[in-house]
């Protein structure tokens, strides 16, 4: 199945078509004195949208047309915006240029960023040492031990999902309404890491042979490039994993939005999303002066509409191992499926945590907050980690925050590296 005729997409062009008919309708009134004017200024966003539709439809498939054979493939996680800028730059500048872009995007700090994700995935979850350290290697330069743990942890995590190996000839690859299988291109990475490597090379390689890697027949392999097209591929099968397990939930999903909505439904939707851009462009960021956050470590009650709020409670929990609790406020993870206290467990009962000071907190985005903290036991002094948190409404859409009907929720809680230390009024030392 190409990109092009994905269901989602096909249910998503219907939606436009609806969308267009209570457009038409809306001008009709308007002609006799009727009608919404607010519709009205929909109809350039309209346009928009459907050269957006346009573009997801038929950007992926052109990415793979260009950069699977190199080892890339296009995913459902992946940044739209950076898949779109590679095929522009391939084609403007050449195979190079797109290859550069794909390295920042796969770049240690941005994979760390992007860490998260991979807790969507069950099978991830007793590897997740392991990702950690490939990570840490992977900071530090050291390829020779990155790659081969991140081949490790696809195998295992895939064989645990589906029964099979994911270099099995009986496992199958394909997935319903899943970009990263459309059009085939995943089986072109996957004879990349099959291809067979009999005679001992020394001379760099820049494709993740894993026979070769893990066999140890292709003794070049320690290289960024083939490090980050490990990371891509460890994201690719997350997106997989995750597609297998969801099918038959999104299929059922998506019966239920193909019903055809009611004009009165249309323009709920057209006001709502009206509404939320507003609060968007009228969204700023606070400004956190050090007396605050002092305030914080010192007994302070934060607001219970803040994200700060939220993250201190979850971090009062960790410390009494309630997590149980810990659960309720972490943001997709019943999503997820399985048993929520042992996900949460399994993510952060490797550590105690006695008390916590708060370094820094920060408004990223209209809907995204961070906070910068240092936990205490009893074996260190204290050591920083990054809290990241999202807010949205019951529908699991971003809610800026100011508004009413979202609630904060937590992303995740991760190290913070070589952080500059700072006292508890979040001042540096």
């Amino acid at each position: 199945m190409s990109s092009e005729s994905l269901p989602t997409l096909s249910h998503l062009r219907s939606q436009m078509e609806s969308m267009k008919l209570l457009l038409k309708v809306n001008r009709g009134l308007r002609f006799f004195g009727l009608g919404s004017a607010k519709l009205m200024e929909m109809e350039s966003q309209l346009k928009g949208l459907e050269q957006q539709m346009t573009e997801l439809a038929t950007y992926p498939a052109m990415f793979n047309q260009r950069l699977s054979a190199e080892g890339w493939l296009a995913h459902d996680s992946m940044d739209f915006t950076v898949l779109k800028n590679a095929v522009d730059a391939f084609d403007a500048h050449g195979k190079d240029a797109a290859v550069s872009l794909l390295l920042d995007y796969y770049g240690a700090d941005a994979v760390a960023g992007r860490l998260f994700f991979l807790n969507g995935v069950e099978e991830f979850r007793p590897r997740w040492r392991f990702i950690e350290f490939a990570l840490q290697d992977y900071k530090a330069g050291r390829y020779y031990s990155c790659i081969p743990l991140l081949i490790m942890v696809m195998d295992g995590a895939v064989n645990d999902a589906v029964g099979s190996g994911l270099h099995a000839e009986k496992t199958d690859l394909d997935a319903w309404d899943c970009l990263t299988t459309a059009d085939g291109s995943i089986q072109n990475i996957k004879s990349i890491f099959q291809r067979n490597r009999k005679k001992t090379r020394t001379e760099p390689i820049y494709m993740p042979f894993r026979n070769g890697i893990l066999h140890g027949m292709d003794l070049g392999y320690d290289n960024q490039i083939v490090a980050a097209k490990c990371w891509s591929f460890l994201f690719v099968v997350k997106d997989w994993i995750r597609a297998k397990q969801t099918e038959s939930e999104r299929q059922r999903k998506l019966e239920d939005e193909r019903r055809v909505p009611s004009l009165k439904e249309l323009g709920a939707q057209l006001r709502k999303n009206a509404s939320l851009k507003q609060s968007t462009a009228d969204w700023r960021p606070r400004e956190i002066a050090p007396a605050f956050i002092l305030g914080l470590n010192s007994g302070s009650v934060p607001d219970p509409a803040s994200p700060e709020c939220v993250a201190m409670a979850v971090l009062s929990l960790w410390a009494k191992k309630n997590y149980g609790h810990m659960a309720n406020h972490f943001w997709r993870l019943k999503d997820y499926g399985g048993n929520p206290a042992q996900q949460v467990r399994e993510q952060y009962g490797w550590r105690d945590v006695s008390r916590f000071t708060v370094l820094s907190i920060t408004d990223v985005a209209p809907a995204a907050a961070e906070m910068v903290v240092s936990l205490h036991n009893s074996k260190d002094g204290g050591k920083p980690f990054k809290v990241r948190l999202i807010r949205e409404d019951e529908d699991g859409s971003p809610v800026p925050a100011g508004t009413p009907g979202g609630t904060w929720l937590l992303v995740h809680i991760l190290p913070v590296e070589d952080a500059t230390p700072c006292d508890e009024g979040g001042r540096k030392g």
